[in-house]
């Protein structure tokens, strides 16, 4: 089959492109949110059947500045469908992304919370969520600490 590739595009302030760039590999990736890192750099956040631990994976990448190279890569995912929705910036100079994950134990889709170091590597990770299915498509981190995430669901933790 076809592979399908996320990209990143870096528009003007008159939203002409100034340079793009594809990231994936023989399978179908796509990108769902950007962060400008502390460096200038981009972090994407999205999904990939590329490589992982299953059908598809939550992906991580950070892309310089100038969109010509991919400075690394994370996957995180059970052997089911696990898909990254949105990321933020952390307090502690890392990430935190939402999503959905589905653990494969008849709980379920629930809501994928990670939380990483500034090079992609997680620190904590979490799925949160009710009988059905439930996704995170926003995610703050407050300067206290605290994670805030919205998103959808049939049965949503949390919510009386």
């Amino acid at each position: 089959g076809k592979s399908v590739n996320a990209f990143v595009l870096k528009l003007n302030t008159d939203l002409a492109e100034v340079s793009s760039m594809a990231v994936g590999g023989a399978g179908t990736d796509g990108a769902r949110g950007v962060v400008e890192a502390t460096d200038g750099a981009y972090v994407v956040v999205g999904a990939t059947t590329s490589q992982g631990a299953g059908l598809s994976d939550a992906y991580i990448f950070k892309i310089d500045a100038d969109l010509t190279s991919v400075l690394w890569e994370q996957v995180f995912g059970t052997e089911n469908n696990d898909f990254g929705a949105a990321i933020a910036p952390s307090v502690d100079g890392g990430y935190v992304l939402t999503g959905s994950t589905d653990a494969g134990d008849g709980s379920g889709v629930d809501v994928l919370i990670v939380k990483t170091d500034d090079a992609g590597v997680a620190s904590l990770n979490s799925a949160v969520g009710g009988a059905g299915a439930d996704s995170g498509n926003a995610v703050i981190e407050t300067s206290g600490g605290a994670i805030g995430v919205a998103g959808r669901g049939a049965a949503s933790a949390g919510v009386k």
